[in-house]
């Protein structure tokens, strides 16, 4: 039964640590932005990876 418990905590933090997708914003925008619609209506996460002022 301990192996089991063992590889079952295992298997949950090796399925809590994969890579998620995120929504890159590259240029200057006025417009809001939100999390909840970026992707085409869907939620993402955001990432801005330049600020050029």
């Amino acid at each position: 039964m301990r192996k089991t418990l063992l590889a079952t905590t295992r298997l949950a933090a090796l399925l809590s640590t994969t890579a998620k997708a995120e929504t890159t914003i590259t240029s200057a925008t006025t417009a809001p932005v939100r999390t909840s619609t970026i992707k085409s209506g869907a939620p993402d996460d955001i990432k801005i990876t330049s600020a050029d002022r």
